[in-house]
């Protein structure tokens, strides 16, 4: 966040993107058809069918999911010295009209289904991205050069580590009953231990983000490694995840790295040599290439919807603490963001003849997203070494 009252073009263009991005992925595939003998708002207006169950639980965390991002970045773009409930406000009620606009358009489209439930959860998941952030400057202090260099705060890092948990953890729905319990606690006990990509990836991802947590103001050690690895405990009592013991091993081994080593240079690394690894696995190569797809964001919104939503939490991780590690460590910002999308670029070209992966323009789009997200939440590199000298 910049030191003045008023946002930087940078944060407001960031909320003009995941805006768009909300547009893009809620009237997916854009084909529209004429309504016959009804009008939008009717269609609307008589949507509320609110059935609690087990599926109607999920589609509510999806959609307060989707608008958590607008929330924190919105309450960011209002934010003002002595105004705390005013951007939440803000933040909600623009969520909300942003939410019923998409709504009635749905209606237009076969696909898709206008629901005011839907419209509901959306606002309360944009009031709940602007409370994280009214949270997050509450218990680790204002973000960027607000305040002093000894206490400066990145914002950048406090939203990876939210994406993190968010791939751990997300759905966010409890297990049911102690049978599940024990069954999740057997296949752990029976799952892999020294998996080499699961160790690989573990360690180099606690390894940033325990780095991060230092950017992010938490300065103690080991409440930082607690909190670290606190999701890898929640996740027993989480459905759809497994704490397997290759990746506690090596969820264990990055933060201890972290704390040894807090350099970003290898940490950097490490987690774009992972990214490779994972791009490239299982090395088996066919003879033809597959086709490659130009849609963005299409294998994503094509796949069951909780798969989808975790995979994306997660690349948002990777690729977002590869950029975020290279800069730290001195690395231009564009040149580090343009590195790692020809990294990502080179992975797509060579998924064409592994038939296990699907190419797309996906992940390089993805890459410089997340450069243009760290530049607006965090200040120049030359302001910030000036501050923290």
């Amino acid at each position: 966040m910049p030191s003045s009252n008023t946002p930087s073009r940078k944060l407001i263009g960031l909320l003009a993107f995941v805006v768009l991005l909300i547009v893009y992925g809620s009237l997916y595939p854009w084909e529209f058809e004429p309504l016959r003998g009804t009008d939008p708002f009717t269609i609307l207006l008589h949507s509320w069918n609110l059935k609690l169950d087990r599926f109607i639980l999920r589609d509510i965390a999806v959609n307060i999911m989707l608008y958590l991002p607008f929330g924190f970045i919105a309450y960011l773009v209002f934010h003002r010295p002595r105004r705390r409930i005013t951007p939440i406000l803000l933040a909600g009620f623009i969520g909300s009209v942003l939410s019923f606009i998409l709504e009635l358009t749905q209606a237009f489209e076969p696909a898709r289904f206008s629901s005011l439930v839907d419209v509901s959860t959306n606002t309360i998941g944009a009031c709940a991205g602007a409370i994280a952030a009214r949270l997050a400057e509450a218990y680790l202090g204002p973000f960027g050069l607000r305040t002093p260099a000894r206490t400066l705060r990145d914002a950048s890092a406090v939203a990876l580590l939210g994406s993190f948990v968010a791939s751990l953890l997300f759905p966010f729905f409890p297990i049911s009953g102690r049978t599940a319990l024990r069954m999740k606690v057997a296949a752990m006990l029976h799952g892999p231990v020294l998996d080499p990509l699961l160790l690989f990836s573990a360690l180099s991802s606690w390894y940033a983000v325990g780095l991060m947590m230092r950017a992010a103001g938490f300065r103690k050690a080991r409440i930082s490694m607690a909190l670290a690895l606190a999701p890898l405990l929640i996740q027993l009592f989480v459905i759809r995840h497994e704490p397997w013991i290759a990746i506690i091993l090596g969820a264990i081994a990055g933060a201890l790295l972290a704390s040894a080593l807090p350099q970003a240079a290898p940490a950097a690394t490490l987690i774009t040599l992972m990214i490779v690894v994972r791009g490239v696995r299982p090395w088996h190569f066919a003879s033809s290439a597959q086709p490659f797809l130009w849609i963005p964001f299409g294998g994503f919104l094509g796949m069951d919807w909780a798969t989808g939503i975790t995979l994306i939490f997660q690349k948002i991780f990777y690729y977002g603490a590869a950029i975020w590690l290279l800069r730290t460590a001195g690395i231009r910002l564009r040149t580090a963001t343009a590195s790692i999308t020809l990294v990502l670029a080179c992975v797509e070209a060579i998924q064409r003849f592994i038939p296990a992966h699907t190419p797309e323009i996906t992940d390089p789009i993805l890459a410089l997203m997340l450069g243009f997200g760290i530049a607006a939440l965090n200040p120049s590199r030359r302001r910030e070494i000036r501050s923290r000298g």
